[in-house]
């Protein structure tokens, strides 16, 4: 996880907080039931499948939702809505996926 760490290091503005998040596709309260009940199958062929790094950078105007891929490419998306709709919460919900705050970096 370092290579990504150095990356969003270097992207963010001095000025702005960097969380590092963890994905999670979000699901029905049966599909939820059934990978539970198949020791959460579902759960790690998700993380098989999603490669590289998610990370939260804010600052006073807007957050933006960071994905580094592992060959280091990076793609921004303004999350400012989904992150004030969850406000006082460890998670926001952006395009069918749940991001957790999973720690802060800066």
């Amino acid at each position: 996880m370092k290579k990504y760490e150095k990356k969003i290091l270097e992207l963010a503005p001095e000025s702005g907080t960097i969380y590092e998040l963890l994905r999670r596709p979000v699901r029905s309260k049966l599909v939820h039931f059934i990978d539970m009940m198949f020791d959460s199958l579902l759960l790690v062929a998700d993380g098989l499948k999603s490669n590289g790094a998610y990370y939260l950078l804010m600052n006073e105007a807007k957050a933006d939702l960071v994905h580094i891929t592992p060959d280091l490419d990076v793609s921004k998306a303004n999350v400012s809505t989904a992150v004030q709709a969850a406000a006082n919460k460890n998670s926001f919900v952006y395009e069918g996926n749940r991001y957790k705050i999973y720690r802060k970096i800066r």
